[in-house]
C-alpha cells in the first residue's frame, strides 16, 4: 500500500528536476505530511540553510486537500501538547521564553494576534520542543480554526501564502477546510 502511495505523490510531483528529490519530498510528505526542510538542528542552522537551498519548483497546494490535510490536522489537535497559542505565549513561568519559530516571544505574540485580526477563530500551538534546561520553548506549528466568512479567508489564505512562499514553498489552497495548518520551517 505504501508503494501506491508513494507512486501517486511521485506522480503529482513531476515538475521536481531530479528523482532523488522527488523521492525524498514524497517519503517526507508520506511520513510527516510535512515539507522537506520541516526540522531544524538550530536557529543558526535553519537560517543558513534557508539562505542556501537552491529553489525547488513543486506544489504543495495539492495537499490541500480536506481528507489528507484534515486527517493530520485531527491528530494534531488530539496531541497532549495542544494550547491555545496567546495563552500559552503570555502564561510562561517565569525564567522560560516561549516563541514560534525563530520568533522571539514578542514577535510570536504579535504574529498570533496578527491571525486573530484576520479573523482566525482559534489558534492552538502543537508539537512544542524545550531546550535541555527547560527555559526556552518553542514550536513551529500552528492550527488555525478558519472562519466561514469568505473574506477572513481570504485574508488569512493570502497572508499565510505570502509567508509560505517566502518560506520557498507552494501556499495552500481555501478547499472549505475548516483547519489551516500553519507551519514553520
Amino acid at each position: 500500500m505504501l508503494q501506491a502511495r508513494e507512486h501517486q505523490v511521485l506522480e503529482a510531483y513531476q515538475a521536481v528536476k531530479t528523482l532523488g528529490d522527488q523521492l525524498s519530498i514524497a517519503r517526507t510528505l508520506l511520513k510527516t505530511g510535512k515539507p522537506l526542510g520541516s526540522r531544524r538542528s538550530s536557529a543558526r542552522n535553519a537560517k543558513s540553510v534557508r539562505r542556501n537551498r537552491p529553489a525547488i519548483d513543486y506544489d504543495l497546494s495539492e495537499m490541500a486537500v480536506p481528507d489528507d490535510m484534515q486527517k493530520l490536522v485531527g491528530k494534531l489537535l488530539k496531541r497532549k501538547d495542544k494550547h491555545e497559542a496567546l495563552g500559552w505565549l503570555t502564561g510562561a513561568p517565569k525564567g522560560i521564553d516561549r516563541g514560534i519559530s525563530e520568533m522571539d516571544n514578542r514577535e510570536s505574540i504579535a504574529y498570533v494576534r496578527h491571525l486573530y485580526k484576520l479573523g482566525v477563530e482559534e489558534l492552538d500551538v502543537v508539537k512544542i520542543d524545550s531546550s535541555p534546561d527547560g527555559e526556552l520553548q518553542s514550536s513551529d506549528n500552528l492550527i488555525a480554526k478558519l472562519p466561514d466568512d469568505p473574506r477572513k479567508r481570504k485574508a488569512i489564505f493570502a497572508a499565510e501564502g505570502k509567508r509560505t512562499v517566502e518560506m520557498g514553498y507552494d501556499p495552500y489552497a481555501d478547499s472549505g477546510q475548516r483547519y489551516l495548518w500553519i507551519w514553520f520551517d
